[in-house]
């Protein structure tokens, strides 16, 4: 018992940090209607992290390129945001595949491509560290320092806040558990008018879902970003199911 405390304590503190800086994130997504950006600025950092890998960068370069990366993409989506708002979410999906086809291509200059393309959509969330959770509370602390510096300006540098938030978490958590934990508690809090419920409520079901989920991962060996998201996914439909119901037989 003692024993799986200990293998699931920091990867539980991990997703504790990443849930409780993105709900709110994925909520003002949700407001802006643009629900793929954090899917494309996540492409867009591991497009980094790749090139970084098969240039044999040093260290240095290995952890700032991602960011780099991330960064001028979010610089150009929010120049579109401001010129091209009525189509927007288009351009944004077009750049999550504009992305995703450069590391594909990239990945197959790597012997380790396959494997290294696994990891990069499922994370490796099971491995955190301490060094892991002090990486992700001074990103996100420079993340918030930022949005107060700038705070007048919050419309210009969200998408840069939001880059470098994103990029921090996918280095650890992968694609589909950043992208779950932004964009399925926000839909799930969709029928809730006032910001706090929205916060509470998709805060809640997500760290229920990554209970969970570290508990099916333990047991069955999986990636704990696909059972926590393949759980958060079916707990949302059946809540949104069941508030329906609630809501119908009421009325």
């Amino acid at each position: 018992m003692t024993a799986d405390l200990s293998i699931i304590i920091w990867p539980l503190i991990a997703g504790i940090l990443i849930i409780l800086s993105h709900v709110p994130l994925g909520n003002e997504v949700f407001r802006r209607q643009i629900i793929f950006i954090d899917i494309s600025l996540a492409q867009f950092a591991t497009l980094g992290i790749i090139i970084a890998k098969l240039l044999h960068l040093p260290k240095f370069f290995e952890f700032s390129l991602p960011y780099i990366v991330a960064i001028i993409a979010a610089s150009i989506l929010s120049k579109t945001d401001n010129k091209f708002r009525y189509c927007q979410e288009a351009i944004i999906g077009s750049s999550f595949i504009f992305a995703s086809c450069l590391c594909l291509i990239l990945l197959n200059y790597d012997p380790h491509g396959a494997t290294e393309l696994k990891y990069l959509l499922e994370g490796n969330l099971i491995f955190a560290s301490k060094s892991n959770i002090a990486f992700l509370l001074l990103s996100y602390i420079a993340a918030i320092f930022i949005l107060l510096f700038f705070r007048k300006n919050i419309a210009k540098i969200f998408y840069i806040i939001f880059a470098i938030i994103v990029t921090s978490s996918v280095k650890i958590a992968g694609i589909y558990l950043v992208f779950s934990f932004l964009i399925i508690p926000a839909f799930f809090a969709t029928k809730f008018a006032n910001f706090k419920h929205q916060y509470i409520s998709g805060t809640l079901i997500s760290l229920f879902s990554l209970i969970i989920g570290i508990a099916i991962s333990l047991k069955f060996d999986i990636a704990i970003g696909l059972s926590t998201s393949l759980t958060l996914i079916l707990i949302s439909i059946f809540s949104c199911f069941i508030a329906n119901k609630i809501n119908s037989k009421s009325q």
